[in-house]
């Protein structure tokens, strides 16, 4: 029992010797972050341009929204998209919640 001990503690002692030796490439320095190193902006002239044309397009697509917005909200188109998305829910869900439940707790 005491050579099993001796062992053990042989072996402790060797993986605690020779550990950093196996990590030495790990224990380079980090370089310094408090000091700018590297002169690259964050944002540059393209980024500016870009940003604009968003902002112009967003405000041009508001006339083509309300557009939109009044066609969907149609009581005719409407009340069959409703009626009809409504129904195709519910053949979906129905049964498929009874067959998806159980096959997520069977397959997780």
């Amino acid at each position: 029992m005491k050579t099993r001990s001796r062992r053990h503690a042989l072996a402790a002692f060797l993986s605690a010797a020779l550990l950093p030796l196996a990590v030495g490439a790990q224990m380079s320095s980090a370089p310094d972050t408090g000091q700018r190193t590297n002169n690259a902006r964050l944002f540059r002239a393209g980024d500016a341009a870009l940003a604009a044309g968003f902002a112009g397009l967003t405000i041009a697509m508001f006339p083509i929204d309300k557009s939109i917005a009044r066609r969907l909200q149609h009581d005719t188109l409407q009340k069959g998209f409703v009626d009809r998305g409504a129904g195709a829910f519910e053949v979906v869900s129905v049964p498929g919640a009874l067959i998806i439940g159980p096959a997520i707790y069977l397959y997780g």
